[in-house]
């Protein structure tokens, strides 16, 4: 039995008269007016806006990507097992199982052809995302979300060569409350250029779900830059050679004629004179020619063109075609090295998304000394690497700076880089 207050110890508190009580539903009526969503700021703080579906064709000289921005609102219970609830709450794990199907649909969405043959595109990247006003799509880290609120980034890849001159896209998904999808296509030729050779968004229906286009004619430029040939100049001593030999032929013809009876140790030091002449002459007569070694804003341009090389080797996707680029730059035994250190790089600078294309390398300072029997030089070289990511119709640039040890000789007449040791590596933008 609850206990009651004396009537002395109870507060007095009077009955509302009808202004009070009018006063107070005007005040709560011009609360929910001026903050009508006051009450629920907090419960759909983290609830990304609305992203309607994107689709992307994006054409490189030796790569093609297809590319989905995927509502996963827009699709029908039975081709996704997500439930017909859209209150269904997804955690991160029931968001990775759901992945695999995801995979699957989106791979069979649409058909590209290059002149008529079909090309195999290869998921490269799938995940749940939500959309930062400067960085695109970026992974979803909730812990749990509305399945009506998921939203699905996918990239599909494919290794070509050039650009066809027509592309056929047949589009098979077509959500129910959809009768018309949008699809954008871009070409780009070379990494070096900002803007696409080829960029239009066609319109694709359930009635008709096929496009052909006809593309102009792109040349395809991975950017790879000429290298300046090795430069020798003649040796001027080289003219000592036969005086060098005749000495020695001289001193060996007297030791020759002198007779066996004498003393040997004389002798034996004119052997060994005539042995220092002849291998003077032997050294001089190999070399014919000196490496000229460049210095200053020479060497830093030298620099800057076999490290823009190296990078722009990665705008490849088939390994042997990477290496072999490389090789033009690289001796062999530090290839692997390089494509190690290189590619962890640029792949570390990309996000999780596609790689980043190179636009530019600059040196920003170069220190030089001769180094090596062979006409080589070392470097202290600090550099600034310049890159762009096209992904989901959003751009965005990359820049990093590194600094490393670097290398240098003639390898039958072509400057390579033959050892480097990267010491800093700075995320700059």
């Amino acid at each position: 039995m609850s206990e009651t207050l004396p009537s002395a110890c109870r507060p007095n508190k009077p009955p509302l008269s009808v202004v009070d009580a009018v006063g107070i539903a005007v005040l709560a009526l011009l609360v929910l007016a001026l903050f009508p969503r006051a009450g629920f700021a907090q419960a759909e703080e983290d609830v990304p806006a609305e992203v309607e579906m994107g689709n992307y064709v994006y054409l490189e000289p030796s790569e093609s990507r297809v590319e989905f921005l995927l509502p996963l609102g827009l699709l029908r219970p039975e081709e996704i097992s997500v439930g017909d609830s859209s209150d269904l709450m997804l955690d991160g794990e029931a968001r990775q199982s759901l992945l695999p199907e995801l995979t699957e649909l989106l791979r069979n969405a649409c058909r590209i052809q290059f002149d008529g043959t079909l090309v195999d595109f290869q998921i490269s990247q799938i995940d749940f995302v939500v959309i930062d006003p400067e960085l695109g799509p970026i992974p979803d880290e909730r812990a749990s979300i509305r399945a009506s609120d998921g939203l699905i980034a996918a990239i599909f890849v494919a290794p070509t060569r050039g650009f066809p001159d027509r592309l056929d896209i047949d589009w098979l998904l077509f959500p129910d409350t959809m009768t018309e999808v949008d699809v954008a296509v871009e070409a780009l030729s070379s990494p070096e250029r900002r803007d696409p050779e080829f960029s239009q968004v066609f319109r694709i229906t359930r009635e008709s779900p096929s496009q052909s286009l006809s593309l102009p004619e792109i040349g395809s430029d991975i950017g790879l830059r000429e290298v300046p040939a090795v430069v020798r100049k003649p040796n001027q001593s080289t003219g000592l050679v036969p005086w060098l030999f005749l000495a020695a032929c001289v001193i060996l013809l007297g030791i020759g004629l002198r007779p066996r009876a004498g003393d040997r140790i004389p002798v034996l030091i004119a052997a060994g004179v005539a042995a220092v002449f002849a291998a003077g002459a032997f050294s001089q007569a190999r070399k014919v020619s000196t490496v000229e070694i460049p210095d200053g804003e020479n060497a830093g341009a030298l620099v800057e063109l076999l490290l823009s090389n190296v990078y722009q080797a990665f705008s490849y996707r088939d390994e042997n075609e990477i290496y072999d680029v490389l090789e033009e730059s690289i001796k062999g035994s530090l290839l692997d090295q390089v494509y190690s250190d290189i590619w962890r790089g640029v792949k570390a600078a990309e996000d999780g998304g596609p790689t980043v294309r190179v636009l530019d390398v600059i040196v920003i300072d170069c220190l030089v000394q001769r180094d090596g029997d062979q006409g080589g030089l070392s470097t202290a070289t600090a550099w600034e690497c310049y890159g762009s990511v096209s992904h989901w119709g959003h751009k965005h640039t990359r820049r990093n700076k590194y600094r490393a040890t670097l290398k240098i000789e003639p390898v039958d007449d072509q400057w390579k880089i033959i050892g480097m040791d990267i010491l800093e590596e700075d995320r700059l933008q």
